[in-house]
C-alpha cells in the first residue's frame, strides 16, 4: 500500500509535534530549536494559508506549556518568525486602504488575495495578545515572551490599528528595568510616530515616570525617543532629561 509522502510545512508541523510529545526528549540537547530556525522556509506556505498559520500557532501554544529542554530558546526564535511573517503581510497589504491605517472590520474592503494575509496578521496578534494573558507556574520566560509581543506589534502597527496593544504597552511602562518596558516604549515610538499623533495623557504620563526612574540608560532612552517621536518633548528637552538622568546616577553611586 503506497503511503503518501509528506512534505513542505507539513512535513514540519509533524516533526515538530512528534518531538514535542516526546517524554525523553529533555535528557539531551532538543532539536526543537533546529526545527525552529528551519521555519522560515516555509514562509510562502504560511503567509497565503491562515489555516497552516493557525496550526503554527496551536504547537507555539504546546511548546509554552511544555518543560522540554530548549522550550524557551525555540518559543523565541518561532516568536521572531511570527514578527517576520506580520512584517511580510504588511508590505503585501501595500496601499491598501488608501493609505489609511486598517481596522477588523476592513477585511470586507480588501481584494480576494489580500483578505487571507490580513486575516493571518490578525490571527498573529491574537496570539500576542493572548500572551499577556498567558501563566504557568515559575514561568521564567513571561517578560520575554511579552517583549517579544511588543515586536510583533511594532510591526503589525504599520498597517492596523491597534488599541489594545497601546493599552498593553501602557501597563508595562509601569515596569521598572524590563525588556518588556523598553519593547512597550520602542513599540509606542513606532506606533505614534507613523500616525504623527500623540498618545492620550496616560500614556504621556507613563513614559515621563519610566524614563525617571529606570536604572537603565537603554530603557531612558526608549521612553525619551517615544516621547520625542510623538510631538510630546522636544529633542533638546530629551537631552538635557538624560543628562540629569545620567547626573543623577552618578551621584547615587
Amino acid at each position: 500500500m503506497n503511503k503518501t509522502k509528506v512534505e513542505g510545512f507539513e512535513k514540519w508541523l509533524m516533526d515538530f509535534r512528534r518531538i514535542l510529545a516526546d517524554p525523553g526528549q529533555n535528557k539531551k540537547l532538543s532539536p526543537l530549536h533546529s526545527l525552529a530556525w528551519s521555519i522560515s522556509v516555509h514562509k510562502e506556505e504560511l503567509i497565503n494559508n491562515p489555516d497552516k498559520t493557525r496550526q503554527l500557532l496551536e504547537v507555539i501554544r504546546a511548546l509554552r506549556e511544555s518543560n522540554g529542554s530548549g522550550r524557551q530558546a525555540t518559543e523565541r526564535q518561532l516568536m521572531k518568525f511570527l514578527a517576520y511573517l506580520v512584517m511580510d503581510g504588511c508590505q503585501r497589504l501595500g496601499k491598501e486602504g488608501n493609505g489609511k491605517f486598517l481596522k477588523r472590520d476592513d477585511f470586507s474592503m480588501l481584494t480576494e488575495k489580500l483578505q487571507p494575509v490580513f486575516e493571518i496578521i490578525q490571527q498573529i496578534c491574537h496570539y500576542a495578545v493572548d500572551c499577556f494573558h498567558f501563566r504557568r507556574p515559575r514561568d521564567s520566560s513571561g517578560g520575554r515572551r511579552r517583549a517579544l509581543a511588543f515586536e510583533i506589534f511594532s510591526v503589525a502597527g504599520e498597517k492596523l490599528d491597534l488599541p489594545g496593544a497601546v493599552s498593553l504597552a501602557c501597563e508595562a511602562l509601569q515596569k521598572k528595568d524590563s525588556q518588556e518596558a523598553a519593547e512597550a516604549a520602542a513599540f509606542l515610538e513606532e506606533y505614534c510616530g507613523a500616525r504623527k499623533t500623540s498618545p492620550d495623557p496616560q500614556t504621556v504620563k507613563a513614559l515621563k515616570g519610566l524614563a525617571d526612574r529606570t536604572g537603565s540608560h537603554t530603557i531612558a532612552m526608549s521612553a525619551l525617543n517615544a516621547l520625542v517621536q510623538t510631538g510630546e518633548m522636544s529633542e533638546m528637552g530629551a537631552l538635557i532629561k538624560i543628562e540629569d538622568w545620567k547626573e543623577k546616577r552618578w551621584r547615587d553611586c
